[in-house]
């Protein structure tokens, strides 16, 4: 009889499970259908201008930094410090942190100088959107939206789209509280639509 009340209560556990698992798949194509013709509508926000000159300007910085701190290790390399006293100090290494430094605040900016002149479209770069104007003028902005999730206050911001959607969606947009749960496509008028995506990472072909 024991086995009997063991095997009874393992019976409704399983039930149990399989009924929860059920609310929670019903549950979740609900609110997929409640959501099914809504969409949020994204905002400027964080707008900067640059002009040519503050552009060459920060990429001459990152020149500069990449040229010291080669020098740097090429110098130390050939034993040039010894020659002035230093041979017991590291100096490459804090004039390389250095100027490592210099180089990713300033790198962003090189790609700027190749954007074509246009003041029609944009492009997407660093988690933000530039536009290039025809006097040399660079705008650079972020886009935000309130995610219409159920019970969700969240900010939707744009990122770059999982590597299994970018054939469709270069970039998408994720909430700021629902994340991976909550997500949108982003159309060139910047109106989102709720959409699930494939977060699942492209795994590389290994060969026999």
């Amino acid at each position: 009889m024991k086995q009997k009340s063991g095997d009874q209560s393992s019976n409704v556990m399983i039930n149990s499970i399989g009924a929860n698992s059920d609310v929670n798949i019903n549950q979740q194509r609900l609110a997929d259908e409640a959501l099914e013709h809504r969409h949020t509508v994204f905002e400027t926000k964080g707008f900067k201008e640059y002009t040519a000159k503050d552009v060459r300007k920060k990429t001459l910085h990152a020149v500069i930094a990449v040229v010291v701190g080669g020098l740097a290790v090429f110098s130390n390399i050939l034993s040039v410090a010894a020659y002035f006293g230093l041979a017991k100090f590291p100096v490459a290494i804090p004039i390389v942190a250095i100027c490592l430094i210099v180089v990713l605040i300033n790198v962003r900016y090189v790609e700027l100088l190749f954007l074509p002149k246009n003041t029609d479209t944009y492009r997407y770069l660093w988690g933000k959107f530039v536009r290039k104007s025809n006097d040399d003028r660079y705008v650079v902005y972020e886009k935000v939206a309130p995610c219409i999730y159920p019970n969700c206050n969240g900010d939707v911001r744009i990122v770059s789209a999982p590597a299994r959607e970018k054939h469709n969606h270069p970039i998408v947009g994720i909430c700021s509280i629902g994340e991976r749960e909550h997500t949108y496509t982003v159309d060139s008028n910047g109106i989102g639509f709720p959409h699930r995506f494939d977060w699942r990472p492209i795994e590389s072909s290994q060969s026999d």
